[in-house]
């Protein structure tokens, strides 16, 4: 519990955590850099005595002394390099590893948040947390190893020797390592505030970079580039301002902590030549005191700049475990159900959704049975859509249930869910990849044949033979190259490759002409005929005579249900509807 409450040590905790399966080479890194520690430091005490022998005299037995001393001094030193170089070289593949399972657990939590997560996520906000925040993350391991092992390590051996050689000017180095710590301590809070400021800005205006590229068209049909650049540039201006304040604070107090250090020295030059003039400290015994000493100061500055750049690693830690700590949406549950978990039926019973205090769905019940075909209707806003993405489990209803052969939605593993639930968005989404390849994106198994019965139900052949290379043409930034009406039709193809027990087709023909559209139903409706198929639409006319049953949303509300000719004699809302679309495609 106390560990929990530390807001230094916690999140560290946490990462090393995370990076338990590199323990082992996290060891091996910190071992050999215990030992090019340990080469760093002893060779001193050797260069004292080579200086005190050639200060005294060279001559006989002191020239052999003077080559020894010097010839251990230089072994040691090589081993020093090479330890150092071993470390450097083990350091740099950890690092990478680091990374690595930091983005990989990043990604791997983010694919499994709901879409809730989503709606409140900036899309540059994500990136910096994924690349930015996540390379930064992997000095929160290495940082801490590299202090503690080797600049304490350093501190404490040097202390000793310092000692041995003269304890008063040794001792001086205690009260000023309690002040510095108190300064240090009081400069921490500071720099984590900054740094999230910087960090907090830096999201910003990656998420305003998205915006603009993704939105160009937008921008450039409506003339906006100067007003765009403008926003960029004061948001850019604004990330500066950030970097800047937290830039000037730790220039300020290492300078300050720099001032503080000369000083020390000085006085310590000051106090042993004193000691060497009065013949109580030897010159080698004061070169090797300045030596130790600067592997005391080192590690004092170092605590400085290691305690400043925690405080900026702790922010990112913070900003990847805002994430890693989400319960995901993928929580493994025991269950006997197969693959499929559609058989019978699927019932809505008394559901009620509202999304941030906002009622979407009211009361909403009805039963649809193996192999129908329904339609939701109604107009724009009424809860046709979020209604589909319920019964994919994108989100969760607050009160009533959804039941596949009377098994609870809740109670089901959601990867069953997806496998037994397809379905077609109005705006569809492509990756840069070639066209063969989005295609497969959802069956990596799917033969030539299932790829070709797919091109032809959709129609993608009729375009095909326009693509530069055809199958394997490159589609760029979300497909962007396509007209609405291609980029349906692969989503469309993704789903008879997919070949679910329950489709949904929501608006999914909504960019294609009538003559099209027809085409395409009447060939799902053959394909899929023993399957279950939920048509969302607003053209009445293209379900009308094909439904066994239509849905009719009102304001989140079932109003109507039943078929086209039970609708049509109430005369009521959905006829009304019927005869103005009637009219209006007509006139």
């Amino acid at each position: 519990m106390k560990l929990k409450n530390s807001k230094f040590i916690y999140p560290l905790y946490k990462l090393f955590k995370l990076c338990k399966d590199l323990k082992l080479q996290i060891c091996i890194t910190a071992l050999v850099l215990l030992l090019s520690s340990f080469f760093a430091i002893y060779p001193i005490q050797y260069l004292q005595k080579a200086i005190d022998i050639s200060v005294n005299s060279l001559h006989g037995d002191s020239i052999k002394s003077f080559l020894l001393v010097s010839a251990v001094y230089l072994i040691l030193h090589i081993l020093n390099v090479f330890f150092t170089g071993i470390f450097q070289y083990l350091s740099a593949n950890l690092e990478a590893k680091i990374g690595h399972k930091v983005r990989i657990e990043l990604f791997s939590k983010l694919q499994s948040l709901p879409l809730s997560f989503y709606d409140d996520s900036t899309t540059g906000d994500l990136l910096v947390k994924l690349m930015q925040d996540s390379t930064i993350t992997v000095d929160g391991i290495l940082k801490p190893l590299i202090f503690i092992l080797k600049e304490l390590s350093m501190f404490v051996i040097g202390f000793y020797y310092m000692a041995k050689i003269d304890i008063g000017i040794t001792l001086i180095m205690i009260p000023i390592g309690i002040l510095l710590c108190f300064f240090i301590t009081k400069t921490g809070p500071k720099i984590h505030s900054l740094s999230q400021d910087e960090r907090d800005s830096n999201s910003i205006l990656w998420s305003k970079f998205n915006e603009f590229i993704r939105g160009v068209k937008e921008v450039k049909s409506y003339g906006q580039e100067e007003n765009s650049l403008n926003e960029i540039s004061q948001s850019s201006l604004c990330t500066n301002k950030k970097i800047l304040n937290l830039q000037k604070y730790t220039i300020v107090t290492g300078s300050i902590n720099s001032a503080f250090f000369m000083g020390i020295i000085c006085l310590i030059i000051v106090l042993g030549g004193y000691k060497v003039g009065t013949g109580t400290l030897s010159i080698g015994g004061l070169s090797a005191l300045m030596m130790y000493n600067g592997l005391l100061i080192d590690p004092m500055l170092n605590f400085t700049s290691f305690y400043q750049e925690t405080q900026r690693i702790l922010v990112s830690i913070e900003r990847i475990f805002s994430i890693l700590d989400k319960e995901g949406e993928y929580i493994s549950k025991e269950d006997s159900f197969n693959e499929n978990i559609f058989y019978n039926k699927l019932e809505v019973k008394e559901l009620c959704f509202a999304y941030k205090d906002t009622k979407i769905l009211n009361n909403v019940s009805f039963t649809i049975n193996k192999g129908e075909k329904v339609a939701f209707v109604g107009e724009s806003g009424s809860g046709k859509s979020t209604m589909c993405k319920l019964l994919m489990g994108f989100y969760t209803a607050q009160e009533g249930k959804i039941s596949f052969d009377n098994k609870n939605i809740n109670d089901i593993s959601l990867s069953k869910i997806r496998s037994t639930v397809g379905i077609v968005f109005q705006d569809t989404f492509l990756f840069s990849s070639s066209l063969r390849e989005n295609l497969l994106f959802v069956n990596k198994t799917a033969t030539e044949e299932d790829l070709n019965r797919a091109l032809e139900i959709s129609g993608i052949n009729l375009f095909l033979d326009k693509l530069p290379k055809g199958l394997d043409t490159p589609l760029g930034e979300n497909g962007m190259q396509l007209s609405g009406g291609e980029r349906q039709r692969i989503s469309i193809a993704r789903v008879i490759l997919k070949n679910p027990e329950l489709i949904i087709l929501d608006e999914a023909t909504s960019s294609l002409d009538p003559i099209t559209t027809s085409k395409i139903i009447r060939d799902l409706l053959i394909y899929f005929e023993n399957k279950t198929i939920i048509f969302t639409v607003h053209k009445l006319s293209n379900i009308a005579q094909i439904c066994d049953n239509i849905l009719l949303y009102n304001k989140g509300e079932l109003l109507e249900e039943g078929t086209h000719e039970e609708l049509m004699r109430k005369k009521s809302m959905y006829s009304k509807l019927y005869l103005a679309q009637f009219i209006e495609e007509n006139s």
